[in-house]
């Protein structure tokens, strides 16, 4: 039975208490004990899977990735090969080698596509015996050069040398025909384009398709983003909860208040909800509640409109009893 290493520290780490809400926490520790897990902290898993086995949405996915990626930059993921690296590792699980070990890691790190990966990775190992079997798998020099022909408007032709950074892939060669055609171009065109898909699932200004309570939580969150500074945002998950049994717009009157309060928390909104679901929600100008009830009229609906008739119940009893 396969198992991983979680060291008790996990839940001091200042970053995980101070920086991560309880949905970061869950997700990082599916990212450290899943079943796609190897000994070398690189493995492959497609967002399909980890939405199914996580009980979220690929979209809830995609913008926990991002998270992870861009604002606690933990983890680096190839959307082509679909393998993630995970940046602490090495610090915690490559502490040491021996025969077996390292057999393990030489057959793993041999079924890694992307070589950058194993860079990654290899920047936390504190080993210096494992440190040098990564070394292997990946290109350590960083720069080379390659001479590419430039056409001149005198029709000579000049050789320019550049010097490319490179992150242990390999460039493609382009032919002389390509470069004539302008076809390089297009190709570098590609890969730049290519780099700068990334959909963040924050902004209620990128087109995506996901359900209406995401679409309502991320909304909400901006609202408080945009009003408050706080550059991070409310929790989803409890956004969500709070949508559900409020609804939006109560929701929204109540992040309005804990901001003007200078008491901008989930808990506090969360307590300003249920004061107004005890003592009733705040009505808008058309008299409308957060539960969308109708303002009621003061005056007494009658049948049509019509006077009623009035009866004296004492004595119709009399007859019904046929006490006369």
């Amino acid at each position: 039975m396969t198992y991983r290493i979680l060291y008790v520290d996990f839940w001091k780490d200042p970053k995980i208490m101070e920086e991560m809400t309880p949905e970061d926490r869950y997700f990082y520790l599916y990212l450290l004990t899943n079943p796609n897990t190897t000994s070398t902290g690189i493995y492959t898993i497609s967002k399909k899977q980890m939405a199914l086995e996580l009980g979220y949405t690929t979209e809830t996915v995609n913008a926990l990735m991002d998270r992870f990626i861009n604002h606690h930059k933990l983890i680096k993921y190839n959307c082509e090969t679909r393998e993630i690296a995970l940046k602490n590792w090495g610090k915690y699980n490559l502490g040491k080698g021996g025969k077996p070990v390292m057999d393990c890691l030489t057959k793993e790190l041999g079924l890694v596509k992307d070589k950058a990966l194993i860079c990654y990775v290899a920047e936390s190992i504190k080993s210096e015996v494992i440190l040098s079997l990564y070394e292997k798998f990946y290109d350590t020099s960083t720069t080379r050069e390659r001479i590419v022909p430039r056409q001149v408007v005198n029709t000579e032709t000049e050789e320019e040398t550049e010097t490319e950074e490179e992150t242990g892939t390999e460039k493609e060669n382009y032919t002389e025909k390509e470069i004539k055609t302008g076809n390089i171009i297009k190709k570098e065109n590609q890969v730049v384009k290519q780099k700068q898909i990334k959909t963040i699932f924050y902004d209620t200004s990128v087109s995506c398709t996901v359900n209406h309570e995401d679409e309502v939580a991320l909304s909400l969150s901006n609202h408080y983003k945009s009003i408050s500074g706080d550059t991070e945002g409310l929790n989803l998950g409890a956004l969500r909860v709070a949508i559900k049994q409020h609804e939006s717009i109560n929701v929204k009157r109540a992040i309005d208040k804990a901001v003007a309060a200078n008491k901008p928390s989930m808990r506090y909104i969360n307590g300003i909800l249920k004061n107004w679901e005890k003592e009733g929600y705040p009505k808008d100008e058309a008299g409308f509640d957060g539960t969308k009830t109708p303002k009621q009229s003061s005056k007494i609906l009658k049948f049509t409109d019509y006077p009623q008739r009035e009866y004296d119940y004492g004595e119709l009893e009399k007859k019904l009893l046929k006490w006369d």
